[in-house]
């Protein structure tokens, strides 16, 4: 898992809780697309979205919706942050979704009702 330097402060000791890691932060070289992109999404966005082309990312996590469409326009394969958990659940990397999305709903992620049924049916634990 790589993030860009625009980490927000809380999580800039992760890479350093272990030497094996797979959390590191990479820097964005060309800065000129970044600032291009600054005029239509915010740092965060538009850092990620270099970053994934320059490290040929396989996909890059999105929730933000203009975010979304000019990372897909760019040819980015976009997955949102609920994708990624059922993606994690199906594959065994996570044991249960459930608690995942009551946490999120719980720090004001919003999951409509009908969205949340469908992703627990879908890796069965509706």
């Amino acid at each position: 898992m790589t993030f860009s330097r625009s980490l927000p402060e809380r999580f800039t000791s992760l890479p350093r809780c272990s030497k094996k890691s797979p959390i590191r932060v990479e820097h964005v070289a060309d800065r000129r697309v970044v600032e291009h992109l600054r005029a239509r999404l915010g740092r965060g966005e538009s850092e990620s979205i270099v970053l994934a082309r320059e490290l040929s990312a396989d996909f890059l996590v999105l929730d933000d919706a203009a975010a979304r469409r000019v990372a897909e326009g760019e040819g980015a394969r976009v997955i949102g942050l609920l994708g990624l958990l059922v993606h994690a659940r199906e594959r065994g990397m996570i044991a249960k979704l459930k608690p995942l999305l009551e946490e999120l709903k719980a720090t004001g992620f919003y999951i409509g009702d009908s969205l949340y049924h469908d992703l627990l049916h879908r890796v069965g634990e509706a």
